[in-house]
């Protein structure tokens, strides 16, 4: 099992069972959440940020960067595999080694990680560009009448027609994401359209607005611009392996929505974790926490 995990996961006890239930489980990890993991302004921080991962350095899956693979086509081959870097994964007990080094003082790696740290400070400075939220949330409100936006906020389910709607914004979406790609993307035909990551980041972008839209949201600050693109990045990759691990509600729920409309366009999609494991998960939390005389969550 392949689960992505929200950088807000990394220092919780769901991702050390999880590890450890079974040396098949894998934890897959993006770009997006190594920026936030990098975010802290203490390098201690950090340090703890990765210290489950670097416990299980063979169970870690790292992911190509995002740009790269947008590019992917999914006509020549399954997406998860070629996701995936195999540099980076195979050389993560480096990675972890590292950790260690740092764990003990070495000034050397701390440098390393403050220089990552200030990397990672320059990537979440350039994602709180709201454009592409405005873009997409102009494309819903093109589509969507206003007595559908009511609908929206009043929780109710789509009717037909607004399911029909619901695809035009998404391809909507998806076209303007390809286009504003660094390389320019072209997307496929349908069932290879469904694969290509740059749909299903735009539906998990759709529903995400959706859901905002629903609460009342029309504007966003750049905080949770920031909080908004991480969301639905994970939700998308998450599609492709065994769902997402993350304490985030709006994410696992626009994750949720996703992997329920791509299942209704017949894709066939993995296991997800949620389904089962994750009780598992639970039950082997709440194991070691007995034994340490602690009530269960």
């Amino acid at each position: 099992m392949r689960v992505v995990i929200d950088a807000n996961r990394m220092r919780k006890p769901e991702l050390m069972a999880y590890l450890m239930l079974s040396p098949n489980n894998k934890a897959v990890i993006s770009d997006y959440s190594a920026i936030e993991s990098y975010k802290s302004e203490d390098p201690n921080s950090v340090l703890e940020h990765f210290r489950i991962v670097s416990s299980f350095p063979t169970q870690i899956v790292v992911l190509k960067a995002t740009s790269e693979v947008a590019s992917l086509d999914p006509s020549t081959g399954p997406m998860p595999a070629r996701m995936i870097d195999l540099e980076q994964t195979a050389g993560f007990p480096r990675f972890s080694d590292a950790m260690t080094m740092a764990y003990r003082g070495n000034r050397s790696v701390i440098q390393q990680i403050e220089e990552r740290r200030e990397w990672a400070q320059s990537q979440l400075r350039s994602m709180t560009d709201d454009s592409d939220f405005r873009e997409v949330l102009a494309i819903i409100r093109q589509v969507f009448s206003p007595d559908q936006w009511k609908t929206f906020r009043r929780r109710k389910p789509f009717t037909p027609k607004m399911q029909q709607q619901l695809h035009i914004a998404i391809m909507m979406s998806a076209e303007a994401l390809a286009n504003g790609h660094p390389t320019g993307l072209t997307l496929p035909e349908p069932p290879h359209l469904h694969h290509h990551f740059t749909f299903r980041l735009a539906m998990c972008h759709v529903i995400h607005l959706i859901d905002l839209a629903g609460a009342g949201a029309t504007n966003r600050k750049p905080k949770q611009v920031l909080n908004d693109r991480v969301d639905v990045f994970h939700a998308a990759y998450a599609t492709y392996f065994n769902g997402l691990m993350t304490t985030d509600e709006k994410a696992a729920l626009t994750h949720h929505h996703a992997r329920s409309a791509l299942q209704s366009l017949g894709v066939a999609l993995p296991e997800n974790y949620a389904d089962n494991v994750q009780e598992a998960v639970a039950e082997l939390i709440n194991h070691h926490r007995a034994i340490a005389g602690k009530p269960p969550l």
